[in-house]
């Protein structure tokens, strides 16, 4: 390993507190079926972690998978059928993960979410405070989607897990995701090709790590829905406010522990020097944007670089429908996501002081209003 990897490795066994893990449904079964060896692995290796003091996490696929067991049949094909047999599954996945953490001392606790309990900020403040209360309780919080209330296809509103993983990490304060994969790390070629090699440290996610993983000629069987740019996605969103990410082989034997230990296992995703308040993570997370904004030059070196709040001054076109209070997007001239942050103005409000000075806006206003249209600590660099 270089220095630097060695480095960012042996500081996850003291920096990691607070652990989420994410475990597909490729790890979980076996020729669409439940592998329950994986969960008395799985169950194994977080209580473990557990009763070193960690809080944990885990975010699990698989409800449809153990439902086809269940009821010995093939995966069905309508979204009606698939949210049916989410709901038979979960119940008796829930039930695996519990009876075999009870045979280390703790105890699963299911969580279903959607999307629209991470983008609801007082439903994303209960959740959190009911999860911190879980870890009082010594249990551990098993989390899904709620895929019988989805609307959207089944595993895409959150991305096959891994972005609500990303959202979890988040909403925890997490020191540490871990994304189990069937593919062992992220390499540098498709992994069947005998030259290939495993890409351990990633210091930066840039679009060419992002070809790797996309192309079906790169990655094999395992980059479909879901796949490793999924993983890079969300080990993307957390290293951008503090995280570190590992994305690692879920059949590892012992694979938790050896990543907590500082082995070289996986790829490590480096976080971002920039820390965030827990406020600033819901922002970075939620995806209910109502709105854009352009900014000129000048603004984006003073949000990106200097950590200034955004002026109207700097605005130059404003886009979409949104009320004061709103998440919305703030964009370059070339249309390049540079923030998302909650506007002090509505639309119309926006475009009527746009390229305003504080002064001039409060004369076209009529009124005493902020003098910043996103205030720095409602804004977040991306």
């Amino acid at each position: 390993m270089q220095a630097s990897e060695t480095l960012a490795r042996k500081n996850l066994d003291q920096a990691a507190r607070n652990i989420v893990v994410k475990v597909g449904s490729k790890i979980l079964t076996r020729e669409g079926r439940v592998d329950e060896e994986q969960i008395q692995s799985l169950a194994s290796q977080l209580s473990t972690l557990a009763n070193q003091g960690r809080h944990v996490c885990l975010v699990s696929s698989g409800a449809i998978g153990t439902a086809m067991t269940l009821l010995d049949t093939d995966r069905p094909a309508g979204l009606g059928e698939l949210q049916a047999y989410a709901a038979i599954g979960q119940a008796e996945l829930i039930h695996l993960y519990n009876q075999e953490f009870e045979k280390h001392g703790k105890r699963a606790a299911q969580v279903l979410l959607t999307i629209e309990d991470m983008n609801h900020r007082r439903r994303y403040l209960n959740l959190r405070n009911t999860i911190f209360s879980l870890f009082e309780l010594q249990a551990i919080p098993v989390i899904n989607e709620n895929d019988c209330v989805a609307t959207d296809e089944i595993a895409v509103t959150f991305g096959d897990n891994d972005q609500l993983a990303a959202n979890v990490a988040m909403l925890v304060d997490a020191d540490l995701l871990i994304i189990l994969s069937d593919v062992e790390a992220l390499y540098d070629r498709s992994p069947e090709d005998p030259e290939a090699n495993q890409i351990g440290f990633i210091d930066r996610i840039d679009d060419e790590l992002f070809s790797l993983a996309s192309g079906d000629s790169q990655q094999g069987r395992a980059f479909s829905k879901g796949g490793m740019a999924s993983k890079l996605t969300a080990a993307q969103t957390v290293a951008s406010v503090g995280i570190p990410a590992v994305i690692a082989g879920g059949r590892t034997p012992e694979v938790l522990k050896s990543i907590i230990a500082g082995e070289s296992v996986g790829s490590l995703v480096s976080a971002s020097e920039n820390t965030t308040t827990p406020r600033k993570r819901w922002i970075r997370s939620t995806t209910e944007v109502t709105g854009t904004i352009t900014i000129d030059e000048g603004a984006v070196t003073a949000i990106r670089t200097n950590g200034k709040s955004l002026l109207p001054i700097g605005v130059t076109a404003v886009t979409g429908e949104f009320r004061a209070g709103d998440t919305i997007n703030v964009k370059n001239s070339s249309g390049e996501l540079i923030a998302k942050g909650i506007s002090n103005f509505s639309n119309s409000e926006a475009e009527s002081i746009l390229g305003c000075r504080s002064r001039q806006a409060f004369e076209i206003l009529g009124r005493v209003a902020n003098e910043e249209l996103i205030h720095r600590d409602n804004l977040v660099v991306v």
